[in-house]
């Protein structure tokens, strides 16, 4: 008996091993890694990297060569397994809501959860009244925003709507052309809301066109009637640009400079690749649900504007009335069959956003737009007070604290600014 068991045990070691080198010693990048190997070359430099990862370089570069060859990814990768996901903790909040204590709440905060730095602004009525940076992030630092891009490509889509190019209101087989019969149902705030019916197979989608883009996802049927099911991702995104183009005639990055980040002087906001730094991507299709590089500065011009119901002084770009439609949320009563991470609660979603408290007429009146690297620009309609929490982390293992972040910062500008008074 001893026996053959030291004999079963000796095969699945024999068979761990091999598995093991295997895993190891095979030749090339593969799976995630050959994706980021613009090249070609089987190996990793920083410009090829994730900015979460790309951080981590020098750890993982156990030559020292200042490459990341395949053996070193797969030792990372492996590490990151067998570490899991370490979710964060947020810090205790003590003391009065007042800018001094959210200072000192912010600074641990960002040494909690081990950041590599972090910024927070927060404005009201056009003005911003409070910032604070902390560690390798400022105001003017340009960053991926990842999924953070949804509320800004939604405006763009909204300004759209207002200029006569699409239309919100209506199903889009009734005003676009070459629809397939199988997607004439839903509308634009159904798609930019993740209750399309269509599945979310693709994250990054990374081809050189928005036309090819679309040929992939209409590539893949339909899950659910439109309002059936909440199916977070990017690929109705991406097709509602799509749509847009052909309507305008006109490029998707030409249509957000001219009906948005131009008339904002968003200067140093731009769509490329959310996976590695520019200028990579800035020559794919424009990952439209995640792909835009912007500063803290840039998303708080954007933000200034949605909280003044599309305006500031003789500028207008939005109707109030189409911002009421953005800001409508479209999952309500839907089933929810796939939902990030990050998300923290039952929330809504509307247009780009996520809605954090809303009217039972489907209206938000607190909403977000939460990236995976860990930015969170929020509203709330009920004091005018918008904000923006920028990070360059895993935003699952930082939710919790990016959540916390969010309810203090509101409530001490709720304070400071005499509206709990």
């Amino acid at each position: 008996m001893r026996r053959a068991l030291n004999i079963l045990l000796g095969c699945l070691a024999f068979v761990l091993a091999a598995g093991l080198a295997a895993f190891f010693l095979k030749p090339g990048l593969d799976g995630i890694g050959a994706r980021l190997d613009v090249n070609g070359d089987n190996y990793l430099t920083a410009d090829e990297l994730p900015p979460i990862v790309r951080r981590q370089r020098e750890a993982i570069d156990s030559s020292g060569d200042g490459r990341i060859g395949p053996v070193e990814l797969r030792v990372y990768m492996l590490n990151q397994i067998i570490r899991g996901r370490t979710t964060h903790e947020a810090p205790a909040w003590s003391g009065e809501y007042t800018f001094d204590n959210l200072r000192r709440y912010f600074a641990e905060a960002v040494g909690a959860g081990e950041l590599w730095g972090g910024v927070i602004m927060l404005g009201r009525g056009g003005e911003t009244f409070f910032t604070m940076s902390v560690g390798n992030l400022k105001p003017t630092t340009r960053v991926p925003l990842a999924s953070a891009t949804k509320w800004l490509s939604s405006a763009v889509m909204g300004a759209l709507h207002d200029d006569g190019v699409i239309d919100l209101d209506r199903p889009i087989g009734e005003w676009a052309d070459s629809i397939p019969a199988s997607h004439a149902a839903m509308t634009i705030p159904q798609m930019m809301g993740h209750v399309s019916g269509m599945d979310t197979p693709f994250g990054i989608i990374s081809a050189p066109s928005l036309d090819e883009a679309a040929a992939r996802i209409l590539e893949v049927p339909l899950r659910a009637a439109p309002g059936e099911q909440f199916r977070y991702g990017s690929a109705s995104i991406m097709l509602a640009a799509w749509i847009a183009e052909q309507q305008a005639g006109r490029p998707w990055r030409e249509l957000a400079d001219d009906y948005l980040f131009g008339p904002l002087e968003m200067s140093d906001t731009t769509y490329a690749s959310p996976l590695r730094p520019l200028p990579y991507g800035e020559d794919m299709a424009p990952e439209v649900a995640s792909g835009l590089h912007a500063t803290a500065e840039d998303y708080m011009k954007f933000l200034a504007l949605i909280a003044q119901g599309g305006g500031q002084g003789d500028l207008k770009l939005l109707r109030v009335s189409t911002i009421k439609k953005m800001e409508q949320a479209q999952s309500v009563g839907a089933e929810r069959a796939s939902v990030p991470p990050a998300v923290t609660h039952d929330f809504e979603y509307a247009m780009g956003v996520w809605c954090e408290r809303w009217e039972s007429s489907g209206e938000c009146t607190l909403i977000h737009s939460q990236g995976a690297f860990g930015t969170r620009p929020f509203l709330d309609r009920g004091t005018g007070i918008y904000g923006i929490i920028l990070m360059v982390e895993s935003g699952d293992e930082q939710r919790l604290i990016i959540q916390r972040l969010r309810e203090v910062a509101l409530e001490v500008a709720k304070h400071e600014l005499g509206f709990n008074n």
